[in-house]
C-alpha cells in the first residue's frame, strides 16, 4: 500500500459535518486492507475491511460494536447514521460480516485497540455468511456458514 492510498485526517474533539467521509469508489475498485496496516488518523482511500461482529452492540449517540478482521485484530467501530431508535440494537448482532468501505481509523483507544467510525450507511455493505463463492471472493471464506 502506498502513501497515495492515504489521506491524512485532522483529529478533531467532534464531528465535523464538513469532515464527514463518505466513499464514491465503486466496490470493484477497493482492494483489502487488515487493521494491523492501518494507522491514525487516516481515511483509507482505495480499500476495504472485512470484519466481523465479536459482541452485543451498545448504543449510546451511535452503535459502537466490537469487531475482528480477517487477522484476528480488533477494533471497535461506531455506526453513526443508521438507526433513529438508538434502543433498537438488534438489527446487528455477533457473528454479523461486513464491509467497511473506505474506513475511517479515527484514534487509537485503550491497549492499541483502534477507533473507526462509519457515518453513511452506503458505506458498509452487509454479506450473508451462507454466499461461499462471495465470500471466498473477499477472502473470508473461512467465515462461511452452512445452512
Amino acid at each position: 500500500m502506498g502513501t497515495n492510498d492515504l489521506v491524512n485526517v485532522k483529529k478533531v474533539s467532534s464531528v465535523n459535518l464538513d469532515d464527514i467521509h463518505s466513499c464514491k469508489t465503486p466496490m470493484e475498485e477497493l482492494k483489502p486492507i487488515k487493521l494491523c496496516d492501518m494507522k491514525v488518523p487516516m481515511i483509507y482511500k482505495g480499500n476495504y475491511l472485512v470484519c466481523k461482529v465479536l459482541k452485543n452492540p451498545l448504543a449510546r449517540i451511535c452503535t459502537t460494536v466490537g469487531i475482528h478482521d480477517l487477522n484476528d485484530d480488533y477494533a471497535q467501530v461506531d455506526l453513526y447514521n443508521f438507526r433513529y431508535n438508538l434502543n433498537d440494537v438488534e438489527w446487528i448482532s455477533p457473528g454479523t460480516i461486513f464491509i467497511i468501505k473506505e474506513p475511517y481509523v479515527r484514534d487509537v483507544l485503550q491497549n492499541e485497540l483502534k477507533a473507526i467510525d462509519i457515518f453513511s450507511p452506503t458505506d458498509v455493505i452487509f454479506v450473508d455468511p451462507a454466499d461461499a463463492e462471495f465470500l471466498d471472493k473477499i477472502g473470508a471464506k473461512k467465515w462461511c456458514v452452512a445452512f
